[in-house]
């Protein structure tokens, strides 16, 4: 369970520390999440926090592939301290229900082939977009930007949409964060 929230020096920022104690991850990157709208929200434990969120006009899929392998691969191998500098604290809970899945070993994790993205795009393009407005605000929808990632072998979101996973990111203070998926 995350140990909480520790003030961090006299500047009056907090600091999120890891499980272990590990090393601090910054207040201003990782603010407390606030509450989802409405029960039941599937996407995320609950929505970002506003504060510091940027507005990228625009974002390339690379840099947005990289942040969900980062993420997906940390998952895979059970390094979820690490999945969690991926990730905005409102996706946390989410990692923390993972733990019970067994870890893959190092030599069978593979990292997701780049061409894998389906669309990416502004969250306001994505499937989910009257979803994430309802229960987190225009603003989060605004500054959210959506990866689709499509199964090994596939060319298209048709090919297999049960397989399909759909990855909701923001940009703080430099960092991009997943905050949710489905």
């Amino acid at each position: 369970m995350l140990a909480g929230l520790l003030l961090a020096g006299c500047v009056g920022q907090w600091a999120v520390v890891g499980e272990r104690g590990g090393d601090a991850l910054p207040g201003d990157v990782f603010p407390p999440p606030v509450p989802a709208r409405h029960e039941g929200f599937g996407l995320a434990a609950a929505c970002p926090n506003p504060e510091g969120i940027e507005y990228p006009p625009s974002v390339g899929a690379a840099e947005l592939m990289e942040v969900v392998t980062d993420h997906m691969v940390a998952v895979a191998k059970g390094e979820f301290e690490q999945a969690k500098r991926t990730a905005d604290p409102a996706f946390w809970p989410i990692l923390d229900q993972m733990k019970s899945a067994r870890p893959l070993s190092s030599g069978d994790v593979e990292g997701i082939d780049p061409t894998a993205a389906g669309e990416v795009g502004p969250a306001r393009a994505s499937p989910h977009a009257d979803l994430i407005a309802s229960n987190c605000g225009d603003q989060v929808l605004e500054a959210s930007w959506w990866v689709q990632v499509l199964p090994r072998g596939a060319r298209t979101a048709g090919d297999a949409p049960s397989l399909v996973g759909n990855f909701y990111l923001i940009k703080r203070q430099g960092h991009w964060l997943i905050w949710a998926s489905e």
